[in-house]
């Protein structure tokens, strides 16, 4: 009894399959690696993953899903990095030719990929670039999607928004604080300055008070008058007159 091959699903991937899958990338690596713009989005790159795992699944029969060709990809990366950084950093000292030209076919495509200078820095054999640049990423495809310098700065760029936002939002808030308490201040003043008058109305009102208290009614011409003359006439007094025969 046969199986179709379409339908089958392989734990572990073959040589023939690493092979195809690396060409598969080499050929979309400037989508895959390339900078974030506003015609290349990461869906746009899932979707050519997509595409991968498809076509991958097509040649050689084996089901893979998008998941599992991101994952041997990150892999394969794994393995081969850090021995082609020792091969190029060993060309480099000796001068002996072409810094790739003892890269096997995988290896050689793998720095196509990535480009020379992302081997750089590695030292014994640990890739720590990778080590840290996957260690804290929480999800699986995170994990094993490479992610480009140009792509971690715009990502940084977009998570300072929100923070950008709430400090122009504090800003704003404390604006408003401010012009409430100066309103404040300037009411306290003008209630100050009213109170000062009043204080100052009741002290001549407290006057005039002990005047009345301390004159009798047939002598306020006299108390008023500061020559001893009644320059005031009978007629002038007749409006305080309730307050006298009050007192």
């Amino acid at each position: 009894m046969t199986t179709e091959k379409s339908k089958t699903r392989s734990k572990n991937f073959t040589q023939e399959e690493i092979t195809s899958l690396v060409d598969l990338i080499h050929d979309q690596k400037s989508k895959l690696f390339g900078a974030l713009t506003s015609t290349l989005t990461f869906d746009d790159k899932n979707t050519i993953w997509e595409e991968i795992s498809g076509r991958l699944s097509e040649l050689h029969g084996y089901v893979r899903t998008r998941d599992d060709v991101m994952k041997k990809w990150y892999n394969i990366l794994t393995k081969h990095k850090p021995r082609i950084a020792d091969k190029l950093a060993s060309a480099r000292k000796t001068g002996g030719g072409p810094a790739d030209a003892d890269l096997n076919e995988i290896e050689a495509k793998i720095s196509t990929i990535k480009g020379k200078e992302a081997f750089e820095g590695i030292e014994s054999g640990i890739d720590l670039s990778l080590e840290s640049q996957f260690a804290n990423d929480e999800t699986e495809s995170m994990l094993i999607n490479p992610v480009p310098s140009e792509d971690i700065e715009q990502i940084k760029f977009f998570q300072q928004v929100p923070r950008k936002r709430h400090r122009l939002e504090n800003d704003e808030l404390e604006s408003t604080k401010r012009a409430i308490l100066e309103k404040e201040d300037k009411k306290l003043e003008i209630l100050t300055n009213i109170d000062s008058k009043l204080d100052r109305l009741e002290s001549k009102f407290d006057r005039v008070i002990q005047i009345l208290q301390h004159t009798s009614s047939g002598s306020i011409k006299d108390t008023f008058s500061s020559d001893g003359s009644n320059y005031a006439s009978s007629a002038a007094f007749s409006d305080i007159a309730p307050f006298i025969s009050y007192f």
